[in-house]
């Protein structure tokens, strides 16, 4: 009975995995909140009303991603590329 719930709880958590995460395995598509980039780069840093509506928010909590957490993503999937561990 062990062995059974072991196994189910694999194909379970496999499962919620893949559910979630289907646009990485299937399009090869990953993470990257890219919305948060336009906003460093003007026109659209300064213009951010239009009718009193915000048109790009700008998030400097964003700054880990381009500079930290991207960069090692990307070293990190062409470390694992070439059979080495990041």
């Amino acid at each position: 009975m062990r062995k059974k719930e072991l196994l189910a709880s694999i194909i379970l958590f496999t499962s919620i995995a893949l559910l979630l995460f289907w646009q990485f395995f299937i399009k090869g598509l990953f993470l990257f909140p890219g919305n948060y980039l336009v906003a460093w780069f003007e026109p659209y840093k300064s213009e951010t009303f239009k009718n009193g509506n915000i048109l790009i928010a700008h998030k400097p909590v964003a700054d880990d991603v381009f500079r930290h957490i991207y960069p090692f993503k990307t070293l990190a999937v062409d470390e694992m590329k070439q059979w080495q561990l990041p």
